[in-house]
This record gives C-alpha cells, structure tokens and sequence, in this order.
C-alpha cells in the first residue's frame, strides 16, 4: 500500500501534487517535506489522496482555533473503507462487521459543538487531577514488572514495554480484563490503518488485511457491548460504569453506541499515541547516556525530555478538518467542503517557533508551545495521564537499565495518516560492548 517517493525532486523544490504522506519515505522521516512545504508551500493539496495540508506552526494554530471554518465533523459517506468494500466485497464485509463496529461520527475527535462539549464533559471523569495523581502508584507498578521481564540483553521496547503498560492503563480506567487488555494493542493499530485506508485504492491483498481487521475491531466492539450491559445492571467503579449511569442536563442518558464510540475512540488514543512516545522518548534520549542517567533522579529534567520528545516526534502528525467555506490561509485558498490535514509535526518544526529543530534539545525555550496534543476545543483529553505515563515509563526504565542503548536499524512505520506508528524498536538493556 506503502510506495518509496517523496515530493521533493531532482530540482530541489517540492512539488506539493505529489505528496504522499503514506510513501515509505515520509513514514520513516516525514520532516524533509515538512520543511519544503513551509518553504515552499504553506498551505497545499495533494492529488495523490486529494487531501489539503497545512504546515506553518501559526496557520495550524489558527485553522485549530478557527472551529467555524475548519470543522471537526469531517467523515464523508461514500469514500470511507466500509464504502469500498462493500462495492466489491459485500459478504466478507458482512461477515466481518457481523459483531457491530464503533460509530467513528460519534468520536469526540469527529464532532462539533455541541454534541462534543456534551461528550467531553462526560468523558473528562476518567482524566480529572484527582484520578490521574491515583494512577501513578498502579503505572508504576506496571512498568516495574515489565522491566523485569526485559532484564538480561535485547528486547523489542514495543512489545515487550510500551503497549503492555499503555493497553493495561486504559484496560483499568475502563474497567476490563486482561483477555480484552491483550487485543487492545491490535486493536489500536487496526484503527489507525482502517482509517488511512479511506485515502488509498485497494487490491484484493489490501482488502483482505483490512478485513481482518474490521473483524478484529468489531470483535472488540462485541466484547465491549457484552461488558457495557454488565454495567447497566451490576455498575462498578470504572469509565464504563460512570457513562452508564450518568444523566445528561436533560435527565437523558447516553446511548450504548456512544459509549461504545467513546470507549473505542479511548483505546486508540490512549495505547497507540502513548506507546509510540515513549518509544521515541527513549530513542532521543539514551543517544546521550549522560541524559538517560539523570532521569532516574531528576524530575525536572524528565519532565523536559518529555516535553522536547512531544515536540520532536510527537506521536500525532495532525488531525483532519473539513472547511465549511472558502477560506484563505498561508496564501492558498481552500474550497468549502476540502479535508484539510493539519499538520502538528510540522508546526512543531517551524523554525520561527522552535530554532533548531530537528535538534533533540530538552529544556529549549519555548518548548511547551507545541502542539503535540493540539490546542483550543480540542485539546487532548488524555494529555496529563500521557504525561505522566511517559514520566513513569522514563524514570523506571533509566533507574532500572542505566546502560540502555538502541542499535543501529531500520525503523519501520505502520501506513497510518495520523500517527507515527513504530512496528517495532529494539533495545538493548546491558552495556554496550566496545569493538575488539
């Protein structure tokens, strides 16, 4: 699905028609194009997935605060990956789908005012100051067992760390199982690509693995109705339970697919975005041995690794809007009714923002401009508890491996439009052995 190009030719100059932000090249490094186009072309569509793209850190910023014009409520019935299958592969769509799958529409990050304040406003009881201060004890403990089992030489941080303690938080603020805790990972990844998959044409091999995956997803979706009408009649002390029973302003209560919509929309957003930041984190950060050390005991220090971490290689490249007017921006004009991309990795790299940028400096002035987790309505409802899961994950494992080092190797992005999604990342957890 992936192709190796990128928009960036023999001249030099980029050539914004043929971007493609899901090519090989732009997966493993999209930044070469991120600073053409603010050179360039600040404000550009693509004909490769007939998609527009922003890239200067104030454009993004006002088209973020601009709800009017750039709205959230962007998902277009015709082109979505259902659609497609179901043109040319309508039975194992069926089959498939056959045990329900979560409404994307309903998604805090797919709706407007005022359903969305009415969604957040519920949604907020997992994140609030108090709750997520009471999960650092269990975080801590999480990530203490997983280092133990990664003692002893190579693993792959991935698997073997980071989506086991981000599935297993949003497992427990959910209030479910490890059996669903261990298909949350998948699950995760699955509608990340399900969703970059409503751009791309597909062949029979790209349908089939899409179809796996919507049957995963609905697998999810299943479980997850199962354990929602358990909290209707028995509610415990978890998300599930406190959306089940809460009553809106008007003495109504949410439906199951709103929650189930929430639920779904939790678990991308809460294992996949803060697993891969803490891969990155790691990554960055034991490049300087003397850095990695001085996390164990130096929280000031961690808090600015995590910091520069977001904005070096935050782990959303921008989310899609869709303009309700004309509107000129950065010297472009984009119809009414264009899917805008706006691009956060590549505001993060303004170099009127942040000098150096492509340089990992933690504690850099300025750094918490970033929009890593967005800005205005839409600001990441998750953002304290993937702070502080990112703390926990770089104290314990600087305290616990202080010779961590990661080899040299061929880092591998999964074709999500979205996110920067590593396949995997290889550690190595014992001192590095000079050349005989």
């Amino acid at each position: 699905m992936s192709k190796v190009t990128t928009a960036i030719e023999g001249d030099g100059k980029f050539h914004p028609a043929d971007y493609d932000p899901l090519s090989l090249a732009d997966l493993q490094d999209p930044y070469p194009n991120y600073a053409a186009a603010r050179a360039d072309a600040p404000v550009f569509r693509s004909d490769v997935l007939g998609l527009w793209f922003i890239s200067r850190y104030e454009d993004v910023v006002s088209a973020i605060r601009d709800t009017e014009t750039f709205s959230s409520e962007f998902i277009q019935e015709g082109d979505r990956l259902a659609d497609k299958l179901a043109r040319r592969w309508p039975a194992e769509l069926d089959a498939a789908q056959q045990g329900g799958m979560p409404d994307d529409r309903r998604f805090l990050l797919t709706t407007d005012a005022p359903a969305h304040h009415v969604r957040r406003k519920l949604a907020q009881q997992a994140f609030t100051p108090r709750r997520v201060a009471a999960l650092e004890p269990m975080i801590e403990s999480r990530a203490e067992e997983l280092s133990d089992a990664m003692a002893g030489g190579e693993a792959d941080l991935m698997a073997s760390f980071c989506y086991p303690l981000t599935t297993y938080v949003i497992a427990g603020i959910l209030g479910v199982g490890d059996e669903l805790a261990g298909a949350m990972r998948k699950v995760a990844e699955d509608l990340l690509v399900t969703q970059a998959a409503d751009r791309v044409d597909l062949d029979e091999a790209a349908a089939e693995e899409m179809l796996a995956r919507l049957r995963r997803i609905s697998d999810m979706h299943a479980a997850l109705s199962a354990e929602l009408a358990r909290r209707r009649r028995e509610p415990a002390d978890d998300l599930l339970s406190a959306l089940a029973t809460t009553s809106l302003a008007d003495g109504s209560v949410l439906d199951d697919e709103d929650i189930l919509a929430m639920s779904a929309e939790l678990i991308l957003a809460g294992t996949d975005t803060t697993a891969n930041q803490i891969a990155h984190s790691v990554l960055y950060t034991s490049a300087d041995p003397r850095l990695w050390r001085s996390l164990a005991d130096d929280p000031e220090r961690t808090e600015a690794v995590v910091e520069e971490s977001l904005r070096r290689r935050g782990s959303s490249k921008g989310l899609l809007r869709i303009t309700t007017r004309d509107v000129e921006i950065g010297g472009a004009v984009i119809p009414r009714g264009s899917l805008v991309q706006l691009l956060y990795g590549a505001a993060n790299h303004d170099e009127t923002v942040f000098p150096d940028a492509r340089s990992f400096c933690p504690g850099r002035p300025g750094a918490q401009q970033h929009v890593a987790f967005g800005k205005g309505t839409h600001f990441c409802l998750g953002a304290p508890l993937a702070r502080l899961e990112l703390k926990v994950a770089m104290r314990t494992l600087s305290r616990r491996f202080p010779d961590l080092w990661v080899p040299a190797q061929h880092l591998r992005y999964l074709p999500a439009l979205t996110t920067h999604t590593l396949a995997a990342l290889q550690v190595q957890t014992e001192p590095q052995q000079p050349p005989a």
